[in-house]
């Protein structure tokens, strides 16, 4: 188009050199000088196009440059071997028990013979399998290292440290073989409440108001009754599964008589074991003859009113 253009205005100016030199000087304006002049201008005035640059590429990172650290850990791990005392290995739920109550878990399937319990905060813990309706249990308790035979007669479960970062492995929670209510109920299945009741006596004429507890000597927690005076009967009703002991404490008095090893001997002069009897309550059960009568025993052996 521009080519055009330059073209035409080349003509034109031919065309008025032509005219110019054909044309006597009469004084009168030039017209042919005056189109050359306009041609020229027009010609000046044309602007070529402007040409975008052409785009740039965003910067690329430096492969060489220094990234940040990952953040440290902040959980560890409990890992170890699985075992069941049959011809073949169940579903499990495997727990982690911290001090606090809180409980981790993971479950496994039919003939799983490892398991791993990850994302746990730093801390102590204790490690315990379950039959997935909860109704069997095998700890990593001191039977384990003892070797499990009949002379490992220690079932306490065995404290487990984590440490950030890290992973314990070879905790194994295989003992199978510890008396009922040793090792902590499965906290994942709903426990049915039960319930302690039994006989109220006191050496006097009559029975003061007392205050019966059941302690629960795993967790520390504990829960009472209050009785009138000269009431012969009691029961703790509500009560979640667990190792209970029983102490009956005079209100408003520093007396306490247990339900002890002297209780079943009979409170005779002979006996002279006053040691308080762990009462394993299972899921739902009602136990009776649970008598708090042992008001002999040497002061201290008792625990003291919790609710003094």
């Amino acid at each position: 188009m521009q080519s055009r253009k330059i073209i035409l205005s080349v003509v034109v100016i031919l065309a008025a050199l032509l005219t110019s030199m054909c044309t006597p000087t009469t004084g009168e304006p030039d017209f042919a000088a005056t189109l050359i002049s306009m041609q020229l201008t027009q010609t000046a005035m044309v602007v070529p196009p402007t040409i975008a640059p052409p785009p740039t590429e965003p910067p690329q990172p430096d492969p060489t440059a220094t990234q940040p650290a990952p953040p440290p850990p902040q959980t560890g791990s409990i890992s170890g071997i699985l075992a069941y005392p049959s011809e073949g290995i169940p579903p499990l739920r495997v727990v982690a028990f911290a001090p606090d109550s809180s409980s981790f878990y993971i479950e496994t399937g039919p003939g799983q013979n490892i398991y791993s319990i990850p994302n746990l905060p730093p801390g102590e813990y204790r490690v315990v399998a379950y039959t997935l309706d909860g109704a069997l249990s095998g700890g990593y308790s001191q039977a384990v290292p003892c070797g499990l035979n009949v002379e490992c007669v220690d079932h306490s479960l065995i404290p487990v440290m984590v440490v950030a970062g890290q992973d314990v492995p070879n905790i194994n929670p295989v003992d199978w073989y510890a008396p009922p209510g040793v090792f902590p109920p499965d906290p994942t299945v709903a426990q049915a409440a039960g319930s302690i009741s039994g006989s109220l006596s006191y050496p006097s004429e009559f029975i003061p108001p007392l205050r019966i507890v059941a302690f629960e000597i795993r967790s520390g927690a504990f829960f009472y009754i209050d009785t009138a005076q000269n009431q012969t009967t009691y029961t703790i009703s509500g009560l979640p599964p667990g190792v209970y002991q029983v102490v009956a404490y005079v209100i408003g008095m520093n007396l306490a008589g247990g339900y002890t090893q002297a209780v079943p001997c009979g409170l005779t002069a002979e006996c002279t074991n006053h040691t308080l009897i762990p009462i394993n309550l299972n899921p739902g059960d009602n136990l009776t003859g649970i008598d708090p009568g042992d008001w002999y025993a040497p002061p201290g052996s008792f625990p003291p009113n919790p609710v003094p």
